[in-house]
């Protein structure tokens, strides 16, 4: 029998056709899409849900190991998992007119659950594709799997008629003249910036403009923000030849990530060359580089280039705009309240079931 991250009907084919192995054994896989199976033998290898490889799932034991309680497993994209006793997506008493802003993955799951309901739903994405922050998300070494519910969901939005208007700008204006019977506003997030002095110089820089458009960046970096995002970028500069230092804050690096996948991430760093810094506080950005302060003593970091990865902030703006003015306006995602790619395909989910 074989195991292991074979989450591709093909590549199970495959190994079974060339007799090195006997059996395809698949766990997280079937969290992800339970019809897996189904769906490959009926050869809509399309509509299924691939794993991501994020480790939630394991995430969940670990934690209730280390605290001795019990966690329900939960699944990053398929927000079903734990929950198939409690709610259930139904068919809609009446088919309504939903309008959906923001082509993210949140803004993705509302519209192919409300579909699947009997929706009839219109998606309207500001860029030339859909998929979000999460497309920049993708970029970072060892992160193209997370293309799968990109990809997935994309193609449901094809598959299950949903009307997906690219290159469209969303206003209050456009928004209230479509008359929609719900209207869903998941326009995610934005990064946000420091006030640090020096931070409007011109060698600083933000995590997603240096993933979105791989710019110009010395050979010296300054990494400001040590979670997630800021380790990612880091690896994906160190890979370029670029010699990465991270700065955070906080006591550990990564704090954010999960049991799964934390170990493995701080080790490539290390084996990359990356310095961290923690406990360290930024107090200025300069010519020569960036100003730190740790254990009472100050000094200077040599940089040609400063990212910034030190958060994100929720785009409120729209929804802001639209209070009041709407009989049935839903927040959904980052722009609700700012989170990871679990929070965001289980909010999608949970609105979706709703209106």
């Amino acid at each position: 029998a074989a195991v292991c991250r074979i989450n591709e009907p093909r590549l199970a084919n495959q190994i079974i056709a060339e007799k090195r192995a006997d059996l395809i054994v698949m766990g997280r896989a079937l969290l992800a899409d339970p019809y897996f199976p189904q769906k490959a033998a009926e050869g809509n290898f399309e509509d299924i849900r691939m794993c991501i490889a994020c480790v939630h799932c394991f995430d969940c034991v670990m934690r209730g190991m280390r605290e001795a309680k019990v966690y329900p497993v939960t699944c990053t994209v398929n927000a079903e998992v734990g929950r198939e006793g409690e709610k259930r997506m139904s068919p809609a008493p009446t088919s309504k007119k939903v309008l959906i802003v923001g082509g993210g993955p949140a803004g993705m799951e509302a519209a192919r659950v409300a579909a699947l309901r009997g929706h009839k739903v219109t998606l309207w994405e500001e860029k030339d594709k859909l998929g979000g922050n999460l497309s920049l998300a993708t970029i970072p070494p060892h992160k193209e799997e997370l293309n799968n519910i990109i990809n997935y969901l994309s193609s449901q939005m094809q598959k299950l008629g949903v009307r997906v208007e690219l290159n469209k700008k969303a206003t209050p204006e456009a928004i209230l003249a479509e008359r929609a019977d719900e209207v869903i506003i998941a326009t995610g997030a934005s990064t946000l910036i420091p006030d640090i002095p020096g931070v409007e110089m011109k060698q600083v820089t933000t995590a997603i403009d240096v993933l979105k458009e791989g710019g110009e960046i010395g050979e010296e970096v300054v990494v400001i923000g040590g979670g997630l995002v800021g380790c990612e970028t880091a690896e994906f500069l160190a890979e370029k030849g670029k010699k990465v230092a991270i700065v955070e804050m906080m006591q550990t690096i990564a704090s954010d990530m999960g049991f799964g996948t934390r170990w493995v991430t701080l080790k490539r760093l290390r084996d990359i060359g990356i310095k961290m810094l923690t406990s360290t506080k930024v107090k200025s950005i300069t010519e020569a580089g960036v100003v730190v302060e740790k254990d009472g003593e100050t000094s200077t970091l040599r940089a040609d280039s400063v990212v910034l990865a030190v958060g994100l902030k929720s785009e409120k703006g729209l929804s802001e705009s639209l209070r009041d003015k709407l009989p049935r306006l839903h927040i959904i995602g980052d722009c609700s309240q700012v989170g990871q790619l679990r929070e965001a395909i289980h909010d999608g989910w949970g609105i979706g079931c709703e209106v």
